[in-house]
């Protein structure tokens, strides 16, 4: 279950959103970086903790 989004933008074409994921035994914390180039948005960074 998504417990919390945040995203914000770095630049013109540049995200970086974070969430909280929960099961039933743990939460996680997930960022990830998003790029627009060429009518494509790219994820440029993953972290899953």
């Amino acid at each position: 279950m998504v417990r919390s989004v945040r995203v914000c933008e770095v630049a013109d074409g540049i995200y970086e959103a974070s969430a909280v994921v929960v099961d039933d035994v743990r939460a996680r914390a997930v960022a990830v970086r998003l790029e627009h180039s060429k009518q494509v948005w790219r994820i440029v960074e993953l972290v899953i903790g």
